[in-house]
């Protein structure tokens, strides 16, 4: 026996000779469409428009950092590394 979901895709791929709309269900669902966001915040510059230099990795002083939110029922606790891009020295 083949569920619903099989016969349907066998319907979409057009080896059965039966259309959507003699469907019951499959016209009851509602497709959600793709939104794109139109006013999405911009929180800073990408990593990709840094200057060439930083990606040379030549002078010391250069640092990235990694952030990271923990949160649990009863507390919420908080890591950050900062890492030199030079001498990949971390501080944790």
């Amino acid at each position: 026996m083949l569920c619903t979901k099989i016969v349907y895709n066998y319907i979409d791929l057009g080896l059965m000779n039966i259309c959507n709309i003699d469907l019951p269900i499959k016209v009851r669902i509602n497709t959600k469409k793709k939104r794109t966001r139109k006013y999405k915040k911009v929180l800073g510059r990408s990593i990709s428009e840094r200057p060439s230099e930083i990606n040379d990795r030549s002078k010391f002083g250069h640092w990235e950092i990694d952030s990271v939110a923990f949160k649990s029922a009863t507390s919420c606790s908080k890591s950050a590394t900062f890492s030199c891009s030079f001498n990949y020295y971390n501080i944790i």
